[in-house]
């Protein structure tokens, strides 16, 4: 659950919401009663992108979420 996610990883269910819908960064199933479900993956995913993201800033742009791509998310 999006709860779980962001105490594992210390970003806000906020901020992970907009990830989702900005940046395509998560794609989670729901479960019957309507609650997003992650994978393992994208605990990775999103730990990635809180360090490269700019601190100073509400969003990031679509350039650098690319490069956040191309990297495969290593950091």
């Amino acid at each position: 659950r999006i709860g779980e996610l962001s105490r594992r990883t210390g970003v806000g269910i906020d901020t992970l919401r907009a990830w989702e819908r900005r940046y395509d960064l998560l794609r989670p199933q729901r479960s019957a009663g309507g609650f997003r479900l992650y994978v393992p993956g994208d605990q990775e995913r999103v730990a990635a992108m809180s360090r490269w993201a700019p601190r100073s800033s509400r969003w990031v742009n679509p350039r650098f979420y690319r490069e956040v791509l191309r990297r495969g998310f290593r950091g």
